[in-house]
């Protein structure tokens, strides 16, 4: 009987990864029992399900499940959260690379879910919910991408996060927020979320426009 993630489900939930800092950047402090079982799971499942290309022009979601999965205060699905699923699905954007940012934890909650319908081509894992990729070697095939279109939790959090890491391998025109596809959380004293530095540094587009044979 083949493996599924429903065995973690409840681990997950109740007991999700403690993460760390060390002088490489974020690590799971989590490495033994079920914990490394998952992990290892989660791994072959992204790699085995997806093709790993990144191409020329990409759809990058960062986090789309965050607000649902909120350990203080879980909240319902956002209109842009709507959006991004629907750009995922749409048939006029089939030859883009579909790349997901997202968490362990996340991913077998519910992100797995789209792997194994084959809505996504590169799963790159990410640090909690920021966007920090925990290898940043994932990011290697963006260095000869020519448009990548940013949606995802939180814009002015992961997924600017998310996309300033990209820029380390791809130009910066290359980058593409998608205005009413990216949730943007409760205002804070970060000076990054009072600078709106996502809006500000990017060229945006709307979903309509990326739909748009215009758009590339």
């Amino acid at each position: 009987m083949n493996r599924d993630f429903s065995e973690f489900r409840e681990l997950l939930k109740k007991d999700p990864p403690v993460f760390l800092w060390s002088s490489d950047g974020p690590v799971l402090s989590k490495n033994e029992g079920w914990w490394a079982d998952f992990v290892n799971f989660a791994n072959e499942h992204a790699r085995t399900n997806t093709s790993g290309v990144i191409k020329g022009e990409n759809l990058v979601i960062i986090h789309p499940f965050f607000e649902e999965f909120r350990k203080d205060k879980p909240l319902p699905r956002s209109k842009a959260a709507v959006t991004i699923e629907e750009l995922l699905r749409d048939p006029r954007l089939a030859g883009y690379g579909r790349v997901l940012f997202e968490s362990y934890q996340h991913y077998g909650l519910r992100t797995y879910q789209w792997v194994d319908e084959g809505l996504v081509d590169k799963v790159i894992f990410a640090y909690g919910g920021r966007g920090i990729p925990l290898n940043f070697q994932d990011l290697g095939g963006f260095s000869a991408s020519r448009a990548n279109y940013f949606c995802g939790v939180y814009g002015r959090q992961a997924v600017t996060t998310a996309a300033y890491a990209v820029m380390l391998y791809a130009p910066i025109l290359s980058i593409r927020p998608v205005n009413d596809a990216i949730v943007y959380g409760r205002w804070s004293l970060n000076p990054f979320v009072l600078l709106d530095v996502f809006n500000s540094a990017f060229r945006g587009v709307s979903s309509i426009d990326l739909l748009s044979p215009k758009s590339a």
